[in-house]
């Protein structure tokens, strides 16, 4: 199409970190403008949390691009370039970057590498070191080739001995004896801190950790273990979550682990929200409950909850449910929201009448507090410490 008189061309076919990239080629002037090509390599992986980033996609639309043989390229997240010869360079050194992580995490899985072991096996070589866009200075590549394993074959390594590993928890209880007690541990963590070999520093402060996050020593064992790491790598994703998490330990910083949405957006849509509190069911307070809960928001919509013993199943027609309601609550999105929030309780709620219940109010309150509540300062990452030294 024409925009104001210039000719361009849009490719909306590949992605790249979002799912709905677009190309855009101005073929008069053969100047591209692309998001594929950024400052560092492809991010595949982003340590924050994300849906799967199929590597082949980024790989075709990199291919495309150069394909093209633009004059200029302009990128929304790398400095531009002008030149088709340095366009070519530039684009096969970032190409081959992608390429290599991907097909190197695959011949890694054919040879039975677990996705621990590619963490540390997928390396780029010196020459794609070399492309400046090959940089990591926003994610490392170390944390990509285990996504790629765990979206083509999973998280089994392939090791037997792994089918059954104990708790986390347990693993620490056990393993801290043999290494001769919580002294002993926090010296060999000191140890590394000395030889300068921080991630077993805090691999090893991490089994204490796990047995007592609140020791203050341990805290600031661990703080420091990750400082260090942060001062060291080259990623900008891996270093916030290291420094953060240590300033954490430290009690400097609150990072959530959890940030709910807005009230107002829970109101806007009740019955989305009933269902997104399914999964806060509590099987250890539900015991033998077996009850339909029918919701009728003030918005005119209807949705329901079946409460059987350790689930929740959301009922989305409760006109078309096998069973009958035991409760109907009537509310106001609002109040679902400060249900949803953990804002007031069901019983404060049902007293004042903000909730209208048809049939027995005590048990619709009961039945709701089987939930989790939301309590901002238990959804952290790291756990405020003891305002005094338990050891």
């Amino acid at each position: 199409m024409e925009v104001l008189g210039v000719k361009m061309q849009f490719f909306t076919r590949y992605g790249s970190d979002d799912k709905v990239h677009t190309t855009v080629w101005l073929p008069e002037r053969e100047i591209l403008l692309t998001t594929m090509l950024w400052s560092s390599p492809p991010q595949l992986y982003s340590v924050r949390g994300d849906v799967f980033r199929d590597p082949r996609e980024w790989i075709e639309g990199l291919k495309h691009n150069r394909d093209l043989q633009p004059e200029v390229l302009i990128s929304a997240a790398a400095r531009p370039i002008v030149g088709k010869e340095l366009i070519q360079i530039t684009l096969e050194g970032y190409l081959d970057g992608a390429s290599y992580v991907l097909d190197q995490s695959l011949r890694g899985i054919l040879g039975g590498k677990g996705p621990n072991e590619l963490r540390h096996l997928v390396t780029f070589p010196a020459y794609l070191n070399e492309t400046p866009n090959n940089l990591q200075n926003y994610g490392e590549i170390s944390s990509y080739a285990p996504a790629i394993h765990y979206q083509c074959v999973g998280w089994y390594d392939n090791d037997a001995a792994n089918l059954k590993p104990v708790a986390p928890w347990d693993e620490a209880d056990r393993i801290v004896p043999l290494m001769g007690g919580r002294d002993a541990v926090l010296a060999a963590a000191a140890e590394a801190m000395e030889k300068k070999e921080y991630a077993w520093a805090a691999q090893l402060v991490n089994y204490l950790y796990r047995l007592d996050p609140e020791d203050p020593e341990v805290r600031q064992a661990k703080a420091d273990a990750l400082r260090q790491m942060a001062y060291v790598s080259t990623g900008a994703n891996d270093r916030a979550h290291l420094m953060s998490q240590a300033l954490a330990l430290e009690g400097k910083v609150t990072i959530p682990r959890v940030i709910p949405p807005a009230p107002e957006v829970i109101a806007a849509a009740p019955a989305t929200y009933l269902d997104y509190f399914r999964v806060r069911i509590d099987p250890e307070k539900s015991g033998e409950t077996d009850k339909v809960l029918r919701f009728d928001f003030a918005d005119g919509s209807s949705a329901g909850l079946h409460v059987r013993r350790a689930v929740a199943e959301f009922v989305t027609a409760p006109d078309e449910h096998y069973r009958e309601p035991d409760m109907t609550l009537a509310m106001s999105g609002e109040t679902w929201a400060k249900i949803y929030l953990s804002q007031a309780t069901p019983a404060d709620l049902i007293a004042s009448g903000d909730i209208e219940v048809t049939g027995d109010a005590a048990e619709a309150a009961r039945v709701i507090d089987l939930f989790d509540r939301y309590v901002q300062e238990e959804a952290v990452v790291v756990p405020p410490a003891a305002t005094s030294p338990q050891r």
